[in-house]
């Protein structure tokens, strides 16, 4: 899938509730992981890895 072709508003209700989609980058290799919290909807900054 292409990344241009995600809209950035799921739908109408969701863009009055300021629900967006987003797309989150990482580099790789970073020491920085982030998980997804089930509880919130959101993904969160979740660890650092040891050098």
């Amino acid at each position: 899938m292409h990344y241009e072709a995600i809209p950035a508003f799921p739908d109408k209700r969701a863009r009055k509730r300021n629900i967006v989609h987003a797309i989150v980058e990482t580099p790789m290799g970073s020491r920085h992981k982030y998980a997804l919290n089930n509880e919130l909807g959101i993904i969160a900054h979740h660890d650092i890895l040891s050098r």
